[in-house]
């Protein structure tokens, strides 16, 4: 009929977490660990069930509590499928996008869009259209009411993270570090 719903889904609550990781392969998490899964994964099932699939196959058939941690905490790659899916989506950005996307990456939580124009020192016409393409495509979050920006999930923010080159992290965060003293 030409008519299109979208229904905004809210992620699985932490007790559903913890419930989906003692039904997945047998894995005990610590209630530490569940929080962390339940916060990295922003309640997303897949990425949820990608992350206790990695678990798993690391530890075998299961894990005693407490012993899951670096794969929850970042310290350990993220599981390949997740990685390809957010990749796949930050592929299909202009090299002005994906710039903006690596220079919030590196910023973290929330910011001033000020904040984020400055440290890119784009013109201002570049920037809004890369701002609005990031925007658009769900990459980036704007949160009118604080005046803010945010990446919209964990992940994404690491995955966006990681693949900036050290060499330009480096200079990424010396523009942070030098916008936010002055």
């Amino acid at each position: 009929a030409g008519t299109l719903e979208l229904l905004e889904l809210e992620g699985l609550s932490r007790d559903d977490v913890g419930k989906m990781a003692r039904a997945t392969g047998g894995t005990l998490l610590a209630e530490m660990e569940v929080t962390a899964l339940h916060e990295q994964c922003a309640g997303n099932p897949l990425f949820i069930r990608e992350v206790l699939n990695l678990i798993v196959s690391r530890a075998g058939t299961s894990t005693a509590p407490g012993t899951a941690g670096t794969t929850i905490s970042g310290t350990q790659a993220l599981p390949h499928t997740i990685r390809q899916a957010f990749l796949q989506r930050i592929d299909r950005q202009s090299g002005e996008c994906k710039a903006l996307l690596q220079a919030a990456a590196t910023i973290g939580g929330r910011f001033p869009p000020d904040l984020l124009a400055q440290i890119l020192g784009q013109e201002p016409c570049t920037f809004e259209h890369a701002l609005d393409e990031a925007v658009a495509s769900g990459l980036l979050r704007e949160e009118p009411l604080a005046g803010a920006l945010s990446i919209p999930h964990p992940l994404l923010q690491r995955t966006l993270y990681e693949e900036i080159a050290p060499s330009v992290r480096g200079r990424l965060h010396g523009r942070i570090a030098t916008m936010l003293i002055e």
